[in-house]
């Protein structure tokens, strides 16, 4: 209930199957993530797109933790970053 619309609407269309946008995807994992969730839990938010692929999703989801690549944390995208992606 404490979650701001946009993710709100994100997780919903997540759960409903809807192929989410890619900057969508980023914003609801590094929110999760920021939040506290592990790496499993945010990987299993994503199980009903329709393009799911759990080895691609969990190395994006560990891309964003900051655990590959150049091993920096995220941060969720601000308000008039997601407004500016159209995802508020």
């Amino acid at each position: 209930d404490c979650f701001p619309n946009c993710m709100k609407k994100i997780l919903f269309d997540l759960n409903s199957g809807v192929n989410v946008t890619h900057s969508g995807r980023f914003a609801i994992a590094s929110f999760l993530l920021n939040i506290g969730l592990d790496i499993d839990e945010v990987v299993e938010v994503f199980r009903n797109v329709p393009d799911f692929d759990v080895k691609k999703t969990r190395y994006q989801v560990e891309h964003i933790a900051g655990m590959r690549g150049k091993k920096e944390e995220y941060d969720c995208p601000n308000c008039e970053t997601m407004r500016d992606w159209g995802l508020c």
